[in-house]
């Protein structure tokens, strides 16, 4: 099992969806219109991030990330990141089966 933890920025938007900015996947951001769908989405962008990349090119954590200036509506969180999961997720290679069956 390999398991990641990245540091994300959240920012809550004037109309009460949030963005979230993955601050180590240079570009890679996504939103919600809530906390939860937010953060569920950033699991899923940062397995679009590292899909074409090899392991050892995946990038390293920001941490401490105390560096990291905030605005008065952004806080930081980490994600936690499991690529095995997510692959047995969005596997999408056919498999071929031979059955056999009773007369």
């Amino acid at each position: 099992m390999k398991k990641f933890l990245y540091p994300a920025k959240i920012i809550k938007n004037p109309d009460n969806s949030y963005t979230v900015d993955l601050i180590d996947l240079v570009g890679c951001t996504t939103e919600g219109e809530t906390l939860v769908e937010a953060l569920e989405n950033a699991q899923e962008a940062i397995g679009l991030f590292l899909e074409d990349l090899k392991e050892e090119e995946y990038p390293k954590a920001t941490i401490p990330y105390n560096h990291i200036k905030l605005n008065e509506n952004e806080f930081i969180t980490i994600i936690d990141f499991d690529i095995d999961e997510y692959r047995r997720k969005y596997d999408s290679k056919a498999v071929k089966k031979t059955l056999t069956i009773p007369n």
